[in-house]
């Protein structure tokens, strides 16, 4: 329960960083009309941030494991949540390949977690 607890502490920051990210991105290419080959890019690198945020407050042991847990909660959760807000939750291989991304983040975090937190 304890670690279950702590994943979803880890999940939930992760969430709310990727709202206040995503709100902050959307006014600066709103302010600044960034071109639509950046997005995409920027988009990425905001979720490896929040996947990479979880799975620092949250894994304590088997990293990989529990880094590749935290990565496919976040992008499943999160891809509901901005599916319900934008009018459209549809399943696609865009989201397969968030997933994959997201899960690889996460199993990469989880590792470098565990072996940072042991020196």
């Amino acid at each position: 329960m304890k670690k279950f607890l702590r994943y979803f502490i880890g999940i939930l920051v992760a969430i709310v960083l990727t709202f206040a990210f995503e709100l902050l991105f959307a006014l600066l290419v709103k302010a600044f009309s960034f071109s639509a080959a950046v997005i995409r890019p920027i988009n990425q690198i905001i979720k490896a941030a929040c996947v990479l945020s979880a799975v620092f407050l949250s894994v304590e042991k088997r990293g990989a494991l529990s880094g590749g847990i935290i990565g496919a909660a976040y992008i499943v959760i999160t891809t509901i949540i901005f599916g319900l807000i934008g009018g459209s939750l549809t399943i696609n291989f865009k989201n397969l390949l968030d997933l994959v991304f997201c899960v690889a983040v996460g199993v990469i975090g989880g590792i470098l977690r565990c072996n940072l937190k042991s020196r």
